[in-house]
């Protein structure tokens, strides 16, 4: 049996499948109707604060969707956050199913830092966690 190595993410596969016990092999099945390979996306890049949105109660965020979907289109977008005044360093869900790459966060406090992370979704899971940005609500 050989293995497909080097297959890269949102190919299309088809297969063929024998069936081997004790007594002998199978006929082969069927031509399967086809499988795509995917995984996560990257994670979300570039993320900014756009700062003709920003001020003291509102944050704009901006971020470009990783290199590779994970050979399939994202979905959506999540966005956590943390603040200063909340402590611990536990980051709370802000917003989900966003299709958009930007978003502005409202209802902040006044000389609050808060500090967010992005992930993406396609059909096979999240991502992992973009890299934190921290911005000060001022």
């Amino acid at each position: 049996m050989s293995a497909p190595y080097n297959l890269i993410w949102g190919s299309n596969i088809t297969v063929k499948v024998t069936a081997v016990n004790i007594y002998g092999s199978s006929t082969v099945s069927v031509s399967g109707g086809g499988a795509i390979i995917v995984t996560v996306p990257d994670a979300p890049i570039n993320i900014v604060n756009v700062v003709s949105v920003t001020n003291a109660s509102q944050i704009g965020l901006s971020w470009s969707a990783g290199v590779s979907t994970g050979g399939s289109r994202i979905i959506d977008y999540e966005i956590s956050y943390h603040s200063q005044a909340a402590g611990g360093g536990f980051y709370m869900p802000l917003v989900s199913k966003l299709t958009e790459t930007s978003y502005t966060v409202t209802g902040l406090n006044v000389g609050t830092t808060y500090s967010f992370r992005i992930r993406a979704r396609n059909e096979f899971d999240f991502s992992a966690y973009s890299s934190v940005i921290t911005v000060l609500a001022a």
